[in-house]
């Protein structure tokens, strides 16, 4: 017997973490079966082209975030309070400096930490095409998310929101927790490293 929609939801958050929400957010869910692979999921880049009245969202953002982790406790808590209406996506690069310095949610810390310890890059535990450009440019292939903090802070962020520093990492641990690696063992990384920014339309 299949699920419906609300019980399907329920296997994930309860009703209060669903409530409290923004609407914005609830606009933003992709048109899927969150259970397993069905032919009527839509495909990433249809559901990018559908919600661009709420938010314009990368692809490489969808794939990493929000198709794979929308129901996810941490990202509800954390991010579903915000109003994506009034937010906006860039594309920057940021310094290594600026990179290793991410702040990283308490549930992640320990996992991000973890990956420091791996031996570049036998230990890297990712895909080949990945690995290789870990070697060959000393960075990341796809750009991790991350959420400007101060650029939200008028809107008050709620007090069991895990939200706080100057930037912070939203999806990409264990992309960070390699560059740490590589930083920790010595290895040359790239001087500038591309991210995507989730920020508020005010601070544009």
């Amino acid at each position: 017997m299949s699920l419906s929609e609300l019980e399907i939801r329920k296997l994930y958050i309860d009703d209060n973490q669903w409530n409290r929400t923004n609407k914005s957010w609830k606009n933003l869910k992709p048109c899927k079966n969150f259970n397993y692979s069905d032919e009527s999921d839509e495909s990433v880049f249809d559901y990018c082209q559908r919600v661009k009245k709420v938010l314009t969202v990368p692809v490489e953002v969808a794939e990493q975030w929000l198709f794979c982790h929308y129901y996810n406790t941490s990202t509800i808590d954390n991010y579903g309070w915000i109003n994506y209406e009034k937010a906006t996506f860039v594309s920057e690069t940021i310094t290594t400096a600026q990179a290793i310095k991410l702040r990283v949610i308490k549930e992640y810390s320990t996992y991000v930490n973890s990956r420091m310890y791996c031996k570049p890059f036998e230990d890297f535990m990712c895909i080949p095409e990945d690995k290789e450009y870990w070697i060959h440019e000393g960075t990341w292939r796809v750009p991790p998310v991350i959420v400007d903090v101060q650029s939200f802070n008028n809107y008050n962020p709620p007090p069991y929101a895990d939200f706080s520093g100057i930037l912070q990492l939203v999806e990409g641990h264990a992309r960070l927790g390699y560059l740490l690696s590589m930083q920790h063992h010595g290895n040359a990384t790239s001087g500038l490293h591309h991210v995507y920014i989730l920020r508020s339309q005010r601070n544009v």
